[in-house]
């Protein structure tokens, strides 16, 4: 997969997981998953609460390692 840019395109199904990569404006930066729905990004780790807002680039999830 590839990374996609917010400014170029988000994801239209709701509750689904994605990969995103976050540029803090404190100079942090962050590849973490997280849901989207109702027109925005949401945590799924309380810990990285304020990092939906600086969401640059999203992915689809990989495919699940085969057993």
């Amino acid at each position: 997969s590839e990374w996609i840019s917010v400014k170029n395109r988000l994801p239209t199904i709701n509750e689904e997981q994605y990969i995103c990569y976050c540029t803090h404006n404190n100079g942090g930066q962050l590849v973490i998953a997280l849901l989207w729905g109702e027109g925005g990004w949401h945590e799924t780790d309380k810990d990285f609460v304020e990092w939906n807002n600086y969401v640059t680039h999203w992915m689809y999830l990989p495919n699940p390692p085969k057993q």
